[in-house]
């Protein structure tokens, strides 16, 4: 990332040591693309406050108990995203989990976590059912058809893919969550080269040194391909998005944003449509 946006950054800590306590924190960043400047900042302990055993076993169990209710809210959210029929359904079963749960906190910490979860819900609920839509027009459908040339000049199309299993991962500099992903998906890449699966980097940039800058910088092996007004095609609004497409050439899977389980999932995905 550092390399990507041309930015460092450092943290200097005080230490009371009798304590065993950080006293103070002082940061300084600069970042080179995009947000281009520099910062600093600074924190400093105010107060220490000591809790016996008891509160601790409380804690712990308050803790456990949100943690859990924090995962379920989650995996309910994010199947809503993907089910347009029973978004509805799924996103009032995910705010009752956080109302259930809240009735059961009484250590504020973990009260305000809660709380914070229910008053951004609506908004939530309003992009998940949007984006369950959204996937809803685009999968079990024929692939938008296009013809691209990548950074070197030479020419694709969609059509050129046909039997093969496509993978488009739709990218740009700027993007932070895009840059994360691309380990991962440089790993499916490597680990399907000798199966009809193809894996296509699709860039928005505007400028193609922003693109090509990333893709040494990357070591990316697969092409990657000058996509201005594709991802329009494919229902794209966050990124990055995978888009897979089998080998009839219809879309067969959508992964919007980040996870530390693309690599998994996207395996899978194509695995399973290799079988077929």
């Amino acid at each position: 990332m550092d390399r990507i946006y041309l930015s460092s950054a450092r943290s200097e800590f005080s230490f009371d040591r009798k304590r065993g306590l950080v006293q103070s924190k002082r940061t300084e960043n600069t970042q080179g693309y995009g947000m281009r400047g520099k910062g600093n900042g600074s924190g400093e302990l105010i107060s220490v406050q000591d809790h016996d055993a008891d509160w601790a076993g409380k804690f712990a169990k308050e803790a456990d108990c949100y943690f859990a209710a924090a995962k379920a809210y989650e995996e309910l959210t994010t199947r809503a995203g993907k089910d347009a029929k029973g978004s509805e359904v799924l996103l009032n079963k995910a705010e009752s989990v956080l109302r259930d749960v809240q009735h059961k906190l009484t250590l504020p910490a973990l009260r305000e976590q809660v709380v914070d979860k229910l008053k951004s819900h609506k908004e939530l609920a309003k992009d998940t059912t949007e984006e369950a839509q959204r996937r809803e027009k685009v999968l079990g459908k024929p692939a938008a058809a296009w013809e691209l040339k990548d950074l070197d000049g030479k020419a694709h199309s969609l059509e050129g893919y046909r039997g093969k299993v496509v993978i488009l991962d739709f990218w740009y500099r700027g993007c932070g969550f895009c840059i994360k992903a691309m380990p991962q998906v440089a790993r499916v890449s490597e680990e399907f080269k000798n199966k009809p699966v193809v894996v296509l980097g699709m860039n928005t940039d505007r400028d193609d040194k922003d693109a090509r800058f990333v893709v040494d910088n990357m070591k990316l092996t697969y092409p990657v391909l000058k996509a201005a007004g594709i991802p329009e095609k494919y229902m794209v609004e966050g990124f990055p998005t995978l888009i897979i497409i089998d080998k009839a050439g219809k879309v067969a899977d959508m992964h919007v944003g980040y996870s530390p389980t693309l690599h998994d999932d996207v395996a899978a995905a194509v695995a399973a449509l290799l079988k077929k």
